[in-house]
């Protein structure tokens, strides 16, 4: 074994075990004269590239710009270091990370820790409606919004319309019958229309304080563990209306 490589073992080390299965698929945009956008099935992902799924052909060999919408949107030069085409079109498809900036690079740490199965209780599929109220500009609005994901650093969501990009927006969320509502503020970091005439958002949160990260803590745990236990209540419009 070289010096060099002996130097170079922990961070290898490192980058092995920040190798995590992710399994999601994930909106992502071609860069370029002629932009494509495109969707992700992103299998494993690591500091120096991940595994997809997509009807997409990366040639090999060739540097392509890519910006990937994960919890925020990171911009990246991708390489196919291997492909494999599969029935009906599709391919799988091994991505090298090319000259990553340093701020790219610390995007995908930060999503790599929160999706991490060490810190899994950051994170959570929740799949259910929840009662919120949105502000923008003078205009408050109550509705039901149905909740594909949430962390304390954001959420996914599914609605019937889509919501100003560039703006913060204050959301009050009820997440149980029982309790306040928690008040976050919230920017759209991407959104997509689907087959189904809806649009699927991601939200990311501006730093929470304490007592609100708590909260969204204890919420992720009970899902993560309310198969096992007594299942809480879901939130109604009503609800939000006696407690507010």
């Amino acid at each position: 074994m070289t010096l060099e490589s002996i130097q170079n073992l922990p961070e290898r080390r490192r980058e092995r075990r920040r190798k995590i299965k992710v399994q999601r698929i994930f909106a992502a945009e071609i860069l370029g004269e002629l932009p494509q956008n495109c969707f992700l099935h992103i299998y494993d992902l690591s500091e120096s590239g991940m595994r997809v799924h997509t009807d997409l052909y990366f040639p090999r060999d060739q540097s392509l710009p890519l910006r990937l919408l994960l919890d925020r949107p990171i911009d990246l030069s991708v390489e196919a270091i291997w492909q494999k085409e599969l029935i009906g079109g599709m391919h799988v498809a091994g991505l090298k990370f090319l000259d990553i900036t340093g701020e790219s690079q610390q995007e995908i740490r930060a999503f790599l820790d929160r999706h991490s199965p060490e810190n899994k209780r950051t994170s959570v599929r929740l799949q259910r409606i929840l009662v919120v109220e949105m502000v923008v500009g003078s205009t408050s609005q109550k509705f039901g919004v149905f909740t594909l994901d949430i962390s304390t650093t954001g959420m996914k969501i599914s609605h019937d319309y889509p919501l100003p990009e560039e703006v913060d927006i204050p959301f009050r969320i009820l997440l149980e019958y029982d309790k306040p509502p928690i008040e976050v503020v919230a920017r759209v970091t991407w959104q997509e229309a689907n087959t189904l005439g809806q649009y699927v958002i991601g939200l990311h949160f501006a730093p929470l304080d304490a007592g609100v990260t708590a909260r969204l803590e204890d919420f992720i745990d009970h899902q993560l563990t309310g198969t096992r236990s007594a299942p809480r209540r879901m939130a109604t419009m009503a609800d939000f209306e006696e407690i507010s």
